[in-house]
C-alpha cells in the first residue's frame, strides 16, 4: 500500500506455529439456504454460523475450500472464511 508522500507501508500478521489449525481440502458440491448449508463433494454436510451465511452464499459450486479444525471453512478462490456450527 502506498502511504502519504509515496512511502510504501506493508502490514503483516504474525501467526504462531503452535496451535495452528489443521485443514483438509474439499470442494463445494452445493450451497443451500442462502449459505446456511454447504454440501461438499466428499459427501460431508456443514451448517454455517448465522453471521457468516452472507459470505458462504457467494461461494460457487465446485469451489475449492479448506475445512479446518478451528471451526472455519476457507474459500481458496475468494480468500474468505465462514465459521461452521456443526458437521451434519
Amino acid at each position: 500500500m502506498a502511504g502519504a508522500g509515496g512511502m510504501v507501508v506493508a502490514m503483516f500478521t504474525m501467526v504462531p506455529t503452535e496451535g495452528r489449525a489443521e485443514c483438509d481440502e474439499d470442494s463445494n458440491h452445493s450451497v443451500l439456504d442462502s449459505g446456511e448449508v454447504i454440501i461438499m463433494i466428499s459427501g460431508h454436510v456443514w451448517q454455517v454460523a448465522g453471521c457468516d451465511e452472507v459470505t458462504s452464499a457467494l461461494w460457487l459450486p465446485a469451489e475449492d475450500v479448506l475445512i479446518c479444525n478451528d471451526e472455519t471453512i476457507i474459500s481458496t478462490r475468494m480468500r474468505t472464511a465462514s465459521r461452521w456450527m456443526q458437521h451434519c
